[in-house]
């Protein structure tokens, strides 16, 4: 459950960060400045619950023999994402702006919070004795 709610943590995280231009054109250029500082602690947030919580379910899911596969196979796919994401986002904002761009990434987020929280992972867990 508290990768779950991680997952769903990280959409509103990316909407705060998308209002702050609105929250610019306000009278203090410092709101605008909160709503970054307030996103990017959810974001941290949400990354600081998942992190931990998906390796070691990943580690006590994964024969000892495996471990190094998995992690690698895994390493590999995340440096994948980053090189195809990120000229993909670029292109997207040029062609978009970044507001839109930002209004898809959240659409996507929240797509996938969905998906891991009605996904049977949602109710995994380790027992104890089993550690």
């Amino acid at each position: 459950r508290a990768m779950a709610f991680s997952r769903i943590l990280y959409g509103p995280a990316v909407i705060l960060m998308a209002l702050a231009p609105a929250a610019n054109n306000s009278d203090s250029q410092y709101i605008a400045l909160i709503f970054v500082i307030v996103g990017q602690l959810f974001y941290g947030f949400a990354m600081g619950i998942e992190g931990p919580l998906e390796m070691g379910y990943r580690q006590y899911v994964t024969p000892s023999h495996l471990q190094g596969r998995m992690n690698a196979t895994l390493r590999s796919i995340n440096r994948s994402a980053v090189v195809i994401g990120a000229p993909l986002g670029g292109t997207l904002a040029e062609g978009l702006g970044f507001i839109t761009s930002l209004c898809i990434s959240i659409a996507g987020l929240a797509l996938c919070g969905l998906w891991f929280s009605l996904s049977s992972m949602r109710k995994a867990q380790i027992e104890d004795d089993e550690i």
